[in-house]
């Protein structure tokens, strides 16, 4: 009875030490597993959350580029007003034209000269080589004239000022003749240079408003 009390207080001290060790390890892997799955729940939440950042980066890209927009028909030439004056040079076309020779020099633009009127067309030819020259006789003070011409033919007018672009007839437009409309403070003569490139014969027109 002795040798067993004596192994009994011994033995005891042993049992609880293996206890509280195996308590220890338990309580260590629980902790793990509960560190663990919170560094799995946060690593599957930084995954959601980087593959809605990808959704949105590509959809700022699909909405990147919207064109340009419009399209090419800013070169398209805008239209004159239809009006009797833009009527008057289309109904122009339809007349015989006096033909004239331009002058191939500043100096020799004497030897074409248009008067504005509604009721006349002129069929210019141009030089064999370089610009065509002509003068322009203005009657009458504080005057605006319409020069319409073949489509495309580039002109200079010396004196007075412009009061449009050159555009499309308003009253023709599928008739290939630009409207340009000029003002001349004082009547006299006017040298206009047809700038070279222009067809071998030019039609014009000049229609004198009011």
């Amino acid at each position: 009875m002795r040798a067993h009390a004596l192994i009994l207080p011994l033995a005891l001290p042993l049992l609880l030490t293996g206890c509280v060790e195996e308590d220890t390890e338990k309580a260590d892997t629980d902790d793990g597993t509960e560190t663990s799955s919170e560094l799995d729940d946060d690593g599957d939440q930084d995954s959601e959350s980087g593959t809605d950042d990808a959704d949105d980066d590509t959809s700022g890209d699909d909405g990147g580029d919207g064109g340009d927009g419009g399209g090419d028909g800013g070169d398209d030439v805008a239209l004159s007003e239809d009006n009797l004056f833009s009527e008057a040079g289309c109904a122009l076309m339809e007349s015989e034209p006096v033909s004239l020779v331009m002058g191939a020099s500043e100096s020799e633009a004497n030897t074409a000269v248009l008067v504005p009127d509604d009721e006349t067309a002129w069929m210019l030819q141009m030089p064999a080589t370089g610009d065509g020259w002509f003068t322009v006789e203005v009657p009458d003070w504080m005057t605006v004239v319409h020069f319409f011409a073949d489509e495309g033919v580039e002109i200079e007018i010396m004196g007075g000022e412009p009061f449009s672009d050159v555009l499309r007839n308003g009253a023709c437009p599928d008739a290939g003749i630009s409207d340009l409309r000029w003002a001349f403070h004082e009547w006299g003569s006017y040298t206009v240079r047809v700038a070279e490139g222009a067809p071998e014969e030019v039609w014009f027109t000049l229609v004198k408003e009011g």
